[in-house]
């Protein structure tokens, strides 16, 4: 009976760890599709097209105005820069400048980021 009672404990473990790891699996699996349709919206948002003398970064999405103030998570997602990148590229004034909006919040103009990865196209282009 005891060698029973162990057998069953074990088996309870087991259960127990498995439906663990399967529920965590299935979480990152959730994450996993979360972020592939955060990726393909993102291919959608901007299409990048190189002429043969110029860069020019083409908006899709036409609610989008060159206006717009942006904020460091679009900045981030548009550049593929980290936050401390771009703040250090501001500083060396090698990356437009944000616009105060208050005392802790700040943006970017669409128009200067979307220039400056135009820049960036073209000179990769020209190397």
């Amino acid at each position: 009976m005891k060698q029973s009672n162990m057998n069953e404990q074990y088996i309870d473990l087991l259960l127990s760890s498995t439906r663990s790891a399967i529920s965590t699996l299935q979480t990152s699996i959730n994450h996993l599709e979360y972020l592939k349709v955060q990726l393909a919206k993102n291919e959608r948002s901007y299409q990048y097209q190189l002429p043969e003398q110029t860069a020019q970064v083409t908006i899709l999405n036409e609610n989008k105005q060159p206006s717009d103030l942006i904020r460091l998570k679009e900045v981030v997602q548009m550049t593929g820069l980290s936050r401390s990148s771009i703040y250090h590229q501001i500083q060396e004034q090698r990356f437009p400048s944000s616009i105060s909006l208050g005392a802790r919040a700040v943006a970017w103009l669409r128009k200067d980021i979307e220039s400056w990865i135009a820049d960036k196209i073209s000179n990769r282009t020209k190397e």
